[in-house]
């Protein structure tokens, strides 16, 4: 397993970039801001058609795994709850930023009640595209 230090001196189970970037969201065609979204999906086959779905939104997605880097900044977290290694980098993302929305994709386990502290808002599967913009929108408006 990765691991990496942050400023602080507190160790992280995975690697986290600490190079320091505000969050901004560019503008982009149609009137929209381009947001980075970080993406935390187990599941390969819904992962990358989540990203295609984000990238026709406009928006930067971020796949976050169990070897890469957190950014230093988001504008939202994207999260399937299911899996702990999942539960734990929304932990860590949280932690460095609790202003950070989050949109779960299934029901909270128990032990995500951390996240009930921070924005947060559901998107059960299936959804259709047009629930997956009008909730990330509303995410990204509620910050």
């Amino acid at each position: 397993m990765t691991t990496s230090q942050t400023s602080s001196g507190a160790t992280l189970p995975f690697a986290y970039d600490t190079s320091h970037r505000p969050r901004t969201r560019t503008a982009h065609g149609g009137g929209r801001n381009m947001a980075s979204i970080l993406l935390s999906e187990a599941d390969p086959d819904v992962r990358q058609l989540l990203v295609v779905l984000l990238e026709r939104m406009g928006h930067e997605a971020i796949v976050v795994d169990d070897d890469t880097a957190l950014p230093a900044s988001a504008d939202l977290l994207l999260l399937e709850p299911a899996s702990a290694a999942r539960l734990e980098q929304a932990r860590v993302a949280c932690a460095l930023d609790p202003a950070l929305p989050v949109v779960c994709l299934s029901a909270l386990p128990a032990e995500a009640g951390f996240l009930t502290r921070g924005p947060l808002s559901y998107l059960q599967k299936p959804f259709s595209f047009e629930q997956l913009d009008a909730t990330v929108e509303s995410a990204l408006a509620a910050v």
